[in-house]
């Protein structure tokens, strides 16, 4: 996990918060902590291969044209990663073949979610732009 390395940082106010980590092929990290003013913690991470990933030898591809491609994507209620790692030239979603259900979640956007069955060898694009959420009513 490069991305949040060196002088990268996440800046969260002051109380108690739960950090989830997640990487394709793993089971996902969570870790509650509480935070004062000014305080600075590091979290230590060791991410677990997820035994329910398995790589199949006959696949069917998918290609995910969906935005915004910060989206997370789950197949089979599995994380498998972000749209931009599935988009681009030379990248797509290797699944085994049979009925995969699809869900691509986003904080502030509405869930898109969809079942597609693929044959061996088949190459499929899923498309699609999420829907931003409603906007919660402030309270005075």
């Amino acid at each position: 996990m490069q991305e949040l390395k060196g002088s990268k940082k996440i800046l969260l106010l002051p109380g108690e918060h739960e950090v989830t980590i997640r990487q394709g092929g793993y089971l996902d990290f969570s870790q509650k902590v509480v935070l004062r003013p000014a305080e600075k913690q590091i979290l230590h991470v060791t991410l677990q291969k997820d035994p329910r990933v398995q790589l199949p030898t006959i696949t069917a591809e998918v290609k995910l044209a969906i935005t915004p491609e910060r989206a997370a994507v789950f197949v089979d209620n599995v994380y498998v990663g972000h749209i931009d790692e599935f988009n681009g030239v030379g990248q797509a979603l290797l699944v085994a073949p049979g009925k995969h259900h699809f869900k691509i979640s986003l904080p502030g956007y509405q869930t898109f979610e969809t079942e597609v069955t693929l044959t061996a060898n088949q190459k499929f694009q899923l498309k699609t732009d999420l829907i931003k959420a409603p906007a919660m009513p402030s309270h005075p």
